[in-house]
Formats: structure tokens, sequence, C-alpha cells
């Protein structure tokens, strides 16, 4: 059954589709493509020959809402990827950036341990950027 999904055409039709197993089956498909497509960016983002070139991966894995909702593990291979690049920012960025860290909260799949473990790994990186930000002319 899975031959039948793979093109994405195929699937956005199956998701539509009124019997339920076949909504449910192609659902599943495009959780297990998108997991793949998350390792592949994660992947593509770690290699050195693309460090300089990394902003259009970096994007599109904003798409899958990483850094708030995933799982702690995927957030912390996030967080070890971005500690590895620069950045420029504005004050106004970082912020913005403060402020959705202070409303972070716990989830399903995010306990309140995580959060404060995360939070203040975050807290660590907004420092350094802002204490680049200063050192910047």
């Amino acid at each position: 059954m899975d031959d039948e999904f793979e093109a994405l055409g195929d699937l956005l039709t199956a998701l539509a589709s009124l019997d339920p197993r076949i909504r449910g089956h192609a659902a599943h498909r495009v959780l297990d493509f998108a997991e793949a497509a998350v390792d592949a960016l994660f992947q593509a983002i770690a290699r050195p020959e693309n460090r300089d070139h990394i902003g259009t991966l970096v994007y599109v894995l904003r798409a899958f809402n990483l850094a708030l909702h995933g799982h702690f593990e995927v957030q912390n291979h996030a967080l070890s990827i971005l500690s590895g690049q620069s950045f420029d920012v504005t004050a106004e960025q970082l912020r913005l950036a403060e402020r959705a860290l202070d409303e972070l909260k716990a989830r399903e799949n995010l306990p309140t341990e995580d959060v404060e473990l995360l939070r203040d790994d975050l807290r660590l990186v907004l420092s350094r950027l802002g204490e680049s930000m200063r050192r910047t002319p």
C-alpha cells in the first residue's frame, strides 16, 4: 500500500478521501516524508561545505515549527547547529525572541522540565547574540 502514495499529489488526493483508512494511511505517509525531510535538512545544514549557504535550509525548517514545538532532542540538535552559525540581528528581533521565549510553555511533547532547560539554552544564545550586536559598530 505504501507504493500507492509516493507522489505528493497522490497523497494530497488521498487526504481528501472519504475512506478513513485511506486518509489515515496517507496522513502517516505525509508524516514519514516530513520526518525524512527534517532529517535531510539537518544533515545538509550540518555539512561544513554548506556553512555559509544555509539560510534557505533553516527557513524551510521553520515550517516544521521545531524550535518551540518539537521534541527536546530535535531542539538540542537545532540549537547545536545554530550555535555554530553567525547571525546579524537587530535589537527589535532580540526583543521579539525574548518575548517568545517568555511565552514558551509546557506541551504534550515538551514537559515543564524540558521547557526550563530549553529556555536556559535559548537565553544563552540570545545573550551571545546581544553581546555580538553590541560589539559590532
